[in-house]
């Protein structure tokens, strides 16, 4: 009985030594696969920190560029000034010619006038008539209905 009880308690211990040295492995394995990741994040830092060192260079040109920008405009206002001294002689026309808009205006406005009068009065003739045809139509119906009655005394008589 001894015997089975040390041979039992060998398998044990070989058992837990290799169930050890299998999770050691794990524990190895998963220790390379984070080594695998850090040095993926290591590359793509490098990348976007070359990526930002482009995207500055590119905004330092865009300053220097936006600087001449802004002398253009500079002078541009100064154009634009003068411009605007030419355009106040075209206001005053253009009031003259809103005036004159105005006053054909008012009177295509009498014009709409009459035809709004005129589409009132012929939406009114409309219903008229559309009452008349739907009158006109029930009495051909009652005179088809009467006719057929006739008719049918004729047959019979």
């Amino acid at each position: 009985m001894r015997h089975r009880e040390l041979a039992l308690g060998s398998a044990l211990k070989l058992k837990a030594e290799q169930d050890r040295k299998a999770a050691m492995g794990r524990v190895a394995d998963g220790f390379e696969q984070a080594i695998g990741i850090v040095q993926a994040v290591s590359s793509e830092i490098e990348v976007a920190a070359g990526n930002l060192n482009r995207t500055a260079e590119a905004n330092n040109t865009l300053i220097v560029t936006a600087s001449s920008a802004s002398d253009r405009a500079s002078e541009n206002a100064q154009s634009a000034a003068a411009a605007s001294e030419r355009m106040a002689s075209s206001v005053i026309e253009i009031g003259r010619q809103v005036q004159l808009s105005e006053n054909i205006t008012e009177t295509a406005g009498g014009c709409l006038a009459d035809v709004s009068r005129g589409s009132a009065d012929a939406q009114t003739a409309a219903l008229q008539v559309h009452g008349f045809a739907r009158s006109l139509s029930q009495q051909g119906n009652a005179l088809k209905i009467e006719v057929g009655k006739f008719l049918e005394t004729v047959r019979a008589a």
